[in-house]
């Protein structure tokens, strides 16, 4: 089966209207630990403002909430 997922985003946080960020989120699925491992970066550029981390953040707490509900 798959157990890579590549999800490319784009990102407006410059506020400029013709100048849009490219983010790569990248999951890999390990069933037989019951892990996700992921990761997620800006394709260009050595700073995101935590633009990534909040992402990642939210998208666990996400998963966390879903899990704990009936």
């Amino acid at each position: 089966g798959f157990n890579y997922f590549l999800v490319q985003l784009t990102d407006d946080r410059t506020g400029l209207p013709h100048f849009r960020i490219f983010d790569d989120v990248e999951f890999l699925l390990r069933p037989e630990r019951r892990v996700i491992d992921v990761r997620s970066a800006a394709r260009t550029g050595y700073y995101d403002f935590g633009v990534n981390r909040q992402r990642v953040e939210a998208l666990r707490a996400a998963l966390l909430a879903a899990q704990d509900s009936p």
